[in-house]
């Protein structure tokens, strides 16, 4: 893991996912709408689309979801 990885609204969801694989699931526990993240269609576009893709189909800030990544990413590393 690199500890020089920054999340911002640009980053790939898919590169985060490389850092972090088991990120989506302590996502989905602190926001339900990560969940829509866990289906067919998503998981085939996740090395595309950007975290500011996510949150405009979330109907979400960049910022509070770079925030809960964040978090969680925290959890994950203790």
């Amino acid at each position: 893991m690199d500890n020089n990885f920054t999340i911002t609204k640009d980053t790939k969801f898919g590169d985060i996912l490389k850092q972090y694989p088991n990120l989506l699931k302590e996502a989905a526990k602190m926001n339900p709408q990560a969940k829509m993240l866990d289906n067919p269609i998503m998981k085939m576009m996740i090395g595309k689309i950007t975290i500011a893709d996510i949150c405009k189909q979330a109907n979400m800030k960049p910022d509070l979801l770079v925030s809960q990544l964040n978090q969680a990413i925290k959890k994950i590393k203790n």
